[in-house]
């Protein structure tokens, strides 16, 4: 039986295809309008949630940080006049008050010198008794016209009695010398204090002029610094200087700058006054000294400042609005950066939420009472 297969013109079939592409075209095809809303869409994000601070005037006096060490302004080694046995010290630690005693040494031989030296002013004082008699007679005597005493006799009297002068007045000298070392075997402490060090043991011998004990004044302290020369320049008697260490600050005072260069690194010593310091002497110390004189500047927070790249720029807030400002930050202090023109004083700033905005954002300030 024969099959009979109908064929479809060429141009018939081709017509079919096109129409079919068109139609699916058509069912494909977005609503007139549709791309230019989804755009609007993608270029109005949604409002942000910031926290803003105000940029302020302040004198911007900047610094630069030397290091310093906390030191006392009366530190001593005590030493020894006398050689001798050390009959007692006091130990390290120990709080002395000025005039009590820090040190002993064994006196005994003083002592006895000192019995021997006072029999001998005794001594002398008896036989010059006896010559001023002596002489007070004889001149008695010697008036008299028929007196048979020679001048020759009476001035050998008086001499008698005038060297026996001068022997008591040298034996007083050396008696108050023997006591004065008998005093000077009880070492005493110079000013108030506490003993650092103890160089001496009791029982050991010491040599005229060794040290004893190391005292220092624990309440009068200051910071001794070095500073460049060109910022020694910039300070005076009485300017106020930051110093910190560790999570600890304090003001003082600069109390006295030496005029001198030490060295090659061209360096001067700055002593700085401490009222009431919150470290123990020895703490090394940052002194933050005056780099240029004080001057006016508009100044920002910190956390208002964004990085990206190579751009430095902050968010200003103006009518529920972020507006992306390029700054050129200069000189810190404290939390604050210098920010200058066209930042000014009072602008609010985004220093909480500024990493995702975008020029133009609008944003919500949130409500920074409520922590």
């Amino acid at each position: 039986m024969k099959q009979f297969t109908r064929r479809v013109p060429a141009t018939g079939l081709l017509l079919t295809c096109a129409l079919a592409g068109v139609g699916v075209w058509l069912f494909r095809a977005p609503a007139p309008g549709a791309a230019t809303a989804g755009a609007a869409v993608a270029a109005a994000p949604e409002p942000a949630v910031v926290e803003v601070a105000a940029a302020i005037d302040a004198t911007l006096a900047p610094t630069v940080s030397v290091p310093g060490s906390v030191a006392s302004l009366q530190d001593a080694r005590i030493t020894s006049e006398l050689g001798g046995r050390v009959a007692w010290a006091a130990e390290p630690g120990f709080r002395l008050v000025r005039g009590e005693v820090a040190a002993r040494l064994d006196d005994e031989a003083l002592r006895l010198l000192a019995t021997q030296h006072e029999a001998a002013l005794l001594r002398i004082d008896t036989s010059l008794a006896l010559a001023r008699r002596q002489a007070d007679r004889l001149a008695a005597v010697a008036e008299s016209s028929q007196s048979s005493i020679s001048a020759a006799q009476l001035d050998q009297v008086r001499a008698e009695r005038d060297t026996l002068e001068q022997d008591r007045r040298i034996a007083e000298a050396t008696l108050a010398e023997t006591r004065r070392r008998i005093g000077a075997a009880t070492i005493r402490a110079p000013f108030d204090g506490v003993v650092v060090e103890r160089f001496a043991q009791p029982g050991e011998h010491l040599a005229p002029g060794s040290p004893v004990l190391r005292l220092l004044d624990t309440d009068r302290l200051e910071v001794l610094a070095t500073a460049p020369l060109e910022v020694a320049a910039m300070l005076r008697e009485g300017t106020t200087v930051r110093l910190a260490a560790g999570t600890r600050s304090a003001d003082g005072q600069v109390r006295a700058v030496v005029p001198v260069g030490e060295g090659a690194a061209r360096q001067t010593s700055v002593r700085i006054a401490l009222d009431a310091s919150p470290w123990l002497a020895g703490t090394a110390v940052s002194v933050a000294l005056p780099q240029a004189p004080a001057r006016m500047a508009v100044m920002a927070p910190r956390d208002a400042l964004v990085l990206r790249g190579q751009d430095r720029f902050v968010f200003r807030v103006r009518e529920a609005r972020a507006e992306r400002i390029a700054v050129a930050p200069g000189s810190a202090q404290g939390d604050a950066v210098e920010v200058g023109a066209p930042i000014q004083a009072g602008d609010l700033l985004v220093v909480r939420g500024a990493e995702r905005l975008v020029d133009g954002q609008t944003v919500v300030v949130a409500d920074q009472s409520r922590g």
